[in-house]
C-alpha cells in the first residue's frame, strides 16, 4: 500500500495532496472523526514522505501539523488528546528532510517529546521515545552543530548539569537536561532514550572530533556510571549486597543502558567499556559463582529460582553488551589485546564448569563474533574452540528441539570458524575432527529451517576450503566424502528439506564434479581393500549411489536409477541451472513427493515468471508486448 501510494504522489502530486489535505479537514470538522481514521490517514501522509519537492512537501506538512494541533486543541478527554498527540508525532518524525532544513522547528518538537515524555497516558511516552529515536537517527548530526542564535549545541545543553540530583532542577521546561528528561520514565523507556542521545554523538567524526567524542560518551554516561560506582563499592566492601535481588536488577539495568549505547556508537563505545570492563567481569564471575553454589545445594531445579535466574540475565547482558561491542568495532587488534584475555577465566572457562540448564548461549553468540571480527589474529583460538564445541555438542545431539538457543548459536559459531580460522580443524584431534562433520551433518537434518540452512552453509563453506587444503582434502575425502554424500540425498529426499532444495543441490554438483574430475581428486574416496573390483572413485561411486537410491526407492526400475545418476556426472561439470532440473525431475516422479506440494522446488523459475508478469502488465515496459495487431488488418 505504501508502495501505492508513493507512486500517486510522484504520478499527480496535485491530486493526491488536496484528497489528503480534504481527509483530514473532515476529522477536524468531527465529519469523519474516529481513531481508527485519523490513524489510518496519518500513516498514509507519513508514507509519501520524499515523494514530493522539497518546497511542496514544506507546505504541505505544515498544512498537516496544523490542522493537527487544531484538532487536539478541539477534542475533550485525554484518551482522545493522546490519540492524535501520537499522530503528530508520527507524522513529524516521518519527514526528516524537513526537520534538518529547519533547526527550530526541528528544536521545538524534541522538546514537545520530552514533554510528551512526562505525560503519564497510557502509550504516549512509548510513543514520544520511539519518535525520538527516529528522529536523531535520521537528523543526528543537527543535534551536535552549533545551530544560528545558539550559544551551545543541542547535545551540550541536554547533557548540562548530569552530575546535579534530580530534586535540585528545575522544574521539566526547555532547555531539558537528560536527568530531568529520563525522570519519569519506565527502565526500557529510559534505554531507548540513551540509544538516541548515543546516535547523536556518534555523528561526530571518529578522526578529527574523538576527543570531544569521548568528553560526550563520558557525560552521557555520568548517571548510569554513578549508580554502577555505588554497586561495585558496596560490592567490595559487603560482598553479599550483589546478591541482593534489589541489586541484580540495578545491574542489568545498568547494562542495558550500556547495550543501547554500544548499539549506537561502535566503537566510539570503547572509552566507556574500559571504564566498566574490569569490575563488569568482576560481578560476572561472582554471579557464576552463586549460581554454581546454589546448583550444587539444591540440584537442577535452583536455575528456575527468580533469584537466580536473575543473575543468569545480568550474565547474558554482560555477554551481549561485550558482542555489542565487538560487533561494531573497527579495530581487530584492540579486541585481541584488550578483550579476550580477561574474557578467557570468567567467562570461557566459567561455559563447561555450569550444568547444561546454566550456560549462557550468548557466549557462543560471542566468540563466534569474535572469530568473524578478528579472523586469524586469534591465538587464543584452539582453547576456545576446546572448552565450547564438545560440551555445547552433547547438549543439542540428544534431539533436534531442546536448548534452541544453543543449537543456532553453536551452528553460527562453527560457520565462523570454517569461514574465518579453518586452519583451526588441522590441529584437532583425529575424534574431534569426526565431530566437526557430524556436527555439520547434525545441524543441516534439522527441521527448521534456520538451522538447516546453516548446516548446508557450513558444508558448502567447509567442501570450498578444503580445495586450498589439498593434504587436508584427500585425508578428509577418503573419511567422509560417502557420508556427507549419504547425508545429503537423506535431507533431499525426505520431503521436509524441500525449502534448502537449492543449496543441496549447489553441493551435491560440487561433490559429483570432483569425482568426474579425475586430476582433482585422486586419492580414493573408498576403502581399496574392501572394494578391490572398484578401478576409480567414479566407478565406485555410481555403484554406490545406484544402491543407496535403489533400496530407498524399491518402486523405481533399474534403468531409471542408471540413468539418473550417470546424469549427474554429466552435468556436475557444467551450468548450475540444468543439474538442478535434472535432480528436480527426478525428485517429483517418487512418490513420496507425488501428493505433496512441490512449489519450493520451482521458486527461483517462479519468481522469474512472476517478475516478468508484472513487467508485461504496465504497458509499454516491454517493447511489443501489447503489439498484438500485425499492421495487416485495417
Amino acid at each position: 500500500m505504501r508502495e501505492t501510494l508513493v507512486y500517486l504522489t510522484h504520478l499527480d502530486c496535485d491530486d493526491t495532496e488536496p484528497i489528503m489535505l480534504d481527509k483530514l479537514c473532515r476529522q477536524v470538522d468531527g465529519s469523519e472523526w474516529g481513531w481508527s481514521k485519523l490513524n489510518t490517514l496519518c500513516w498514509a501522509i507519513g508514507s509519501i514522505s520524499g515523494a514530493m519537492s522539497e518546497d511542496k512537501e514544506k507546505q504541505f506538512l505544515v498544512t498537516v501539523i496544523k490542522d493537527l494541533l487544531s484538532l487536539c486543541e478541539k477534542k475533550r478527554g485525554k484518551d482522545n488528546k493522546a490519540v492524535v498527540a501520537s499522530n503528530i508525532m508520527y507524522v513529524v518524525g516521518q519527514y526528516p528532510r524537513f526537520l534538518r532544513a529547519h533547526w527550530k522547528f526541528l528544536k521545538t518538537v524534541v522538546n514537545k517529546l520530552f514533554e510528551f515524555m512526562h505525560e503519564t497516558h497510557p502509550g504516549v511516552q512509548d510513543m514520544a521515545c520511539d519518535t525520538f529515536l527516529k528522529i536523531t537517527q535520521k537528523c543526528r548530526r543537527r543535534f551536535v552543530t552549533r545551530q544560528i542564535h545558539e550559544q551551545n549545541t543541542f547535545i551540550d545543553e541536554l547533557l548540562m548539569d548530569n552530575g546535579i540530583p534530580i530534586a535540585l532542577l528545575s522544574p521539566a521546561q526547555p532547555p531539558f537536561t537528560l536527568r530531568q528528561v529520563i525522570s519519569k520514565l519506565e527502565k526500557h523507556q529510559v534505554h531507548v532514550v540513551y540509544e538516541a542521545v548515543a546516535t547523536m554523538i556518534s555523528s561526530l567524526a571518529s578522526d578529527t572530533e574523538q576527543e570531544r567524542k569521548d568528553q560526550l560518551v563520558g557525560k552521557l554516561m555520568a548517571i548510569p556510571n554513578e549508580e554502577w560506582s555505588v554497586v561495585v563499592q558496596h560490592g567490595t566492601q559487603i560482598p553479599e549486597t550483589l546478591w541482593d535481588p534489589e541489586t541484580v536488577q540495578r545491574v542489568i539495568n545498568i547494562l542495558r543502558i550500556n547495550i543501547q549505547t554500544a548499539s549506537a556508537l561502535g566503537h566510539s563505545y570503547k572509552s566507556q567499556l574500559q571504564w566498566m570492563y574490569e569490575t563488569m567481569l568482576h560481578i560476572y564471575r561472582v554471579y557464576s559463582e552463586m549460581i554454581s553454589t546454589a546448583i550444587q545445594r539444591d540440584g537442577v531445579i535452583a536455575a528456575q529460582h527468580s533469584n537466580i535466574r536473575a543473575m543468569r540475565s545480568a550474565k547474558r547482558d554482560t555477554i551481549r553488551l561485550i558482542e555489542t561491542f565487538v560487533d561494531a568495532s573497527d579495530d581487530a587488534s584492540f579486541v585481541c589485546s584488550n578483550l579476550i584475555p580477561p574474557l578467557m577465566e570468567p567467562v570461557l572457562s566459567d561455559y563447561p564448569r555450569c550444568v547444561p540448564e546454566a550456560r549462557n548461549p550468548e557466549v557462543l553468540l560471542l566468540f563466534g563474533t569474535i572469530i568473524e571480527k578478528v579472523k586469524t589474529q586469534l591465538s587464543e583460538l584452539p582453547v576456545i574452540f576446546a572448552a565450547l564445541f564438545e560440551c555445547t555438542l552433547n547438549m543439542i545431539t540428544r534431539n533436534f528441539e531442546d536448548y534452541p538457543d544453543h543449537r543456532t548459536y553453536f551452528f553460527q559459531f562453527i560457520l565462523a570458524i570454517t569461514r574465518n580460522c579453518f586452519e583451526v580443524f588441522f590441529q584437532a584431534t583425529e575424534e574431534q575432527f569426526k565431530l566437526v562433520v557430524n556436527s555439520i551433518c547434525w545441524a543441516f537434518k534439522h527441521t527448521d529451517r534456520v538451522n538447516s540452512e546453516l548446516g548446508l552453509t557450513i558444508l558448502e563453506t567447509f567442501l570450498k576450503k578444503l580445495i586450498a587444503n589439498p593434504a587436508v582434502a584427500t585425508i578428509c575425502y577418503q573419511r567422509f566424502f560417502v557420508l556427507i554424500l549419504q547425508e545429503v540425498f537423506y535431507v533431499l529426499t525426505d520431503t521436509f528439506h524441500k525449502a534448502e532444495f537449492k543449496q543441496q543441490a549447489a553441493i551435491l554438483q560440487h561433490m559429483f564434479s570432483l569425482v568426474e574430475q579425475p586430476n582433482v581428486l585422486t586419492a580414493p574416496i573408498f576403502d581399496t581393500t574392501q572394494h578391490p573390483t572398484f578401478t576409480s572413485n567414479k566407478e565406485f561411486l555410481t555403484h554406490y549411489v545406484t544402491s543407496l537410491l535403489s533400496t530407498s526407492f524399491p518402486h523405481l526400475l533399474k534403468v531409471q536409477v542408471d540413468q539418473f545418476v550417470a546424469k549427474l556426472f554429466i552435468l556436475s561439470v557444467g551450468e548450475e541451472a540444468p543439474f538442478k532440473t535434472h535432480l528436480r525431475d527426478f525428485l517429483v516422479q517418487l512418490k513420496e513427493f507425488a501428493s505433496q506440494d512441490n512449489n519450493e522446488f520451482f521458486v527461483d523459475e517462479t519468481q522469474v515468471k512472476l517478475n516478468e508478469q508484472r513487467r508485461m502488465a504496465v504497458p509499454g515496459l516491454v517493447a511489443g508486448a501489447h503489439d498484438t495487431n500485425d499492421g495487416m488488418a485495417d
